[in-house]
């Protein structure tokens, strides 16, 4: 196989693509919601904010899929993620890449990168963005209970897959030993930064309690034996749900940038960050005006995103 001679980082393109357009349906949706037909509101949002159903006749009901299929793409993002992770321990313990890995690095990010990460920099946050993936696969097994009403559009559906496929190509295209030319750095414990330490403690605080927020909103479906009693939407108490309607998007937020802390020179997870910020800012605005909606004593003090901010 020849790899493509393109210098385009198509994955990285995309996610730039989506994220450019998210901040423009998103905007478009809040300014002129109410001059645009339901099924654009249904393309960008899923579940109790996507809307109040299809109208007969409307082609997106024939994209609806149930939002419980969440779990298959966290399923995959595991398998890929595990893939990635083996093929990176191997090739920085023995200095040599897959060819075919290699090839497909050529083909979805180009043969014009540059070394932007060192190989401990890759594994670490590489471990990091695993963790994530497998605690979200276990939430959405296991703790999260999903209304049988509950949809999401295919589109949606489809592109999540991309999304995880994307974020753990582009974490690794960019490193020492993966970019054409380049070998891995030995790694060695003495190596680890203050940088590297606090990304951490922040990437363990954020993941620990956006654990506790889904694990609160599931529990609001559930009597005190953990069995499910209803599909219900309650309005969500405790922890940092005091001061903001989406906590858990907050701390997914803070996920990403304590990862990017450590691989802060790949650039090409500046798309990343641009995706995740148009998503989880829109996601939790919306809610918030769901929220205040749906509960008339629902709490002013409580800010959509960032406490006392936003």
């Amino acid at each position: 196989m020849t790899p493509v001679n393109s210098s385009i980082n198509t994955v990285e393109a995309i996610f730039w693509l989506l994220a450019i357009c998210y901040v423009i349906v998103g905007l478009t949706i809040n300014v002129l919601e109410q001059f645009l037909p339901g099924f654009i509101r249904r393309l960008l949002f899923y579940g109790k904010i996507s809307g109040n159903g299809s109208s007969k006749g409307d082609l997106m009901t024939l994209l609806l899929v149930p939002k419980s299929w969440f779990r298959h793409f966290y399923l995959f993002a595991t398998i890929w993620g595990s893939i990635v992770l083996v093929v990176t321990v191997r090739t920085f313990s023995t200095g040599q890449i897959f060819t075919l890995f290699s090839d497909f690095l050529q083909y979805a990010c180009g043969n014009q990168r540059t070394v932007q990460t060192t190989s401990l920099e890759t594994i670490v946050g590489l471990l990091m963005l695993y963790f994530h993936i497998l605690v979200r696969c276990f939430e959405t097994h296991f703790t999260q209970v999903f209304s049988k009403k509950a949809t999401m559009n295919l589109i949606q559906y489809l592109n999540s897959f991309f999304y995880y496929f994307g974020v753990v190509t582009l974490l690794v295209c960019n490193s020492q030993g993966f970019v054409p030319g380049s070998s891995p750095s030995q790694l060695r414990l003495q190596d680890i930064s203050w940088r590297l330490v606090v990304c951490i403690v922040v990437f363990i605080f954020a993941s620990y309690n956006q654990f506790r927020c889904h694990t609160i909103l599931a529990n609001l479906r559930r009597d005190r034996s953990g069995r499910v009693t209803t599909e219900g939407h309650f309005l969500p108490t405790g922890g940092f749900f005091e001061l903001v309607s989406s906590p858990h998007m907050l701390f997914e937020c803070l996920i990403y940038l304590s990862i990017f802390g450590v691989i802060y020179r790949n650039s090409s997870w500046l798309a990343i960050l641009a995706l995740v910020a148009a998503n989880q800012v829109t996601m939790a605005y919306e809610t918030h005006l769901w929220y205040r909606k749906n509960f008339p004593n629902y709490p002013l003090q409580r800010r959509a995103l960032i406490p006392f901010v936003f």
